[in-house]
């Protein structure tokens, strides 16, 4: 007797090309799960571009309709037809309000919705005082994410301590909560050997030394993860260096603390220094791994950081926090260069000792590189299959 074919509907909330987000790295995971023998519908709230995957078990289907509660409707419709064609199992990933209709519709017609969060925010939004901003928040974002997460047949996190985390600090029965990792692709994300041209052109192109050491932070400068607060610690210590290997920062992320980042380097004369690109497109971003020397992650709040999976695959050693659940990514030698995200001055320390002790790179990246072989694609996809189809 034949087994049933595994049919599953993603629901993605946006998709661009040219998007710096993670959202357009779901499709080679995607592709993996057909790989492994799952049929697929993608469907995209907010399509920028209608992606085109590789593999023939997945369909792509657009939202058309612009106004959030009409788009519902339609997706609530969507839902409807899929389930009827058998795909029973609904995995939403972040959106509230999308998760919410899937959960509507499973209820009436069948099946199971899956909600994937992974992040600490609700702390700093519920410490705001009282203001028109946290109203809002409270109604448009707290009130439906607490409903989704209720409705939903199973609340899906990751990694280990993000369990956690949701059960004590936003009461989801860990009976209903299933584990589930983010995945690198660790192909495209992959120590590259001929990356001496690429980092002599781009230091060239700063007028910057051709043995300039180049530390990398990539994420949004948002007053969440409190990213000023570190540079604030980073940059002046950074700038006594001078008679030392000279040094530059490449901050690839916008976001609200920029023009505060830029002004503090500009206040220290650190501007030349620090290079601050914006936004990056993702499918771009290997190229700055491939020529960084160092990763910095200086944050007070995250979740499963998917710009940390990217840079162990990149074989680069890390300085991070222990926000969120970074320290469960990391093995043994990597764990003295994470730092109490509530002391910026021990990161600047455990930085600047980095610096200077070249001896100890390739022993990190040895150890980055093996210790992420469990979030590759594959790995993750059969571990999806494994969980959403128990």
């Amino acid at each position: 007797m034949c087994a049933q074919p595994k049919k599953l509907t993603y629901v993605l909330n946006r998709y661009s090309p040219s998007d710096a987000s993670h959202f357009s790295h779901v499709l080679h995971l995607l592709e993996e799960l057909a790989e492994q023998g799952c049929e697929i519908q993608l469907v995209i709230e907010k399509p920028e571009a209608i992606p085109r995957p590789r593999h023939g078990s997945i369909r792509v289907v657009g939202m058309r309709t612009k106004p959030p509660l009409l788009r519902q409707i339609e997706l609530f419709r969507t839902l409807r037809t899929l389930i009827q064609h058998g795909y029973e199992t609904t995995f939403v990933r972040i959106s509230a309000p999308a998760s919410i209709t899937a959960s509507i519709a499973h209820r009436l017609f069948g099946g199971r919705s899956y909600l994937w969060q992974s992040g600490t925010t609700y702390e700093y939004d519920r410490a705001k005082p009282l203001s028109r901003a946290k109203i809002g928040w409270y109604l448009s974002s707290h009130l439906p994410s607490r409903l989704a997460r209720r409705l939903a047949h199973r609340f899906v996190t990751g990694p280990e301590s993000m369990v956690d985390y949701y059960v004590n600090t936003l009461g989801v029965p860990r009976k209903k909560i299933r584990l589930l990792y983010n995945d690198v692709d660790t192909t495209r994300f992959a120590p590259s050997l001929n990356t001496v041209e690429a980092r002599a052109t781009f230091l060239a192109s700063r007028e910057l030394e051709p043995d300039c050491l180049i530390l990398l932070l990539v994420h949004r400068l948002s007053p969440v993860r409190r990213t000023l607060m570190f540079l604030e610690s980073i940059l002046p210590a950074l700038a006594s260096r001078s008679a030392r290997r000279p040094w530059v920062l490449v901050v690839a992320g916008d976001g609200p603390e920029r023009n505060a980042a830029e002004a503090l380097a500009a206040k220290l004369s650190v501007q030349s220094r620090c290079v601050f690109l914006g936004d990056v497109p993702n499918r771009e971003i290997m190229a700055l791994y491939s020529i960084a020397d160092i990763f910095i992650h200086p944050t007070f709040a995250e979740g499963f950081s998917r710009v940390l999976i990217e840079a162990m695959a990149a074989a680069l050693p890390v300085v991070t926090t222990d926000a969120g659940g970074t320290q469960e990514l990391f093995g043994v030698e990597q764990q003295a260069y994470i730092v109490d995200r509530r002391n910026p001055g021990q990161f600047t320390e455990r930085l600047l000792e980095l610096m200077g002790s070249p001896d100890r790179w390739n022993a990190l990246s040895a150890e980055n590189r093996a210790a992420v072989s469990r979030f590759a694609t594959p790995v993750v996809a059969t571990m999806y299959l494994r969980t959403l189809f128990e």
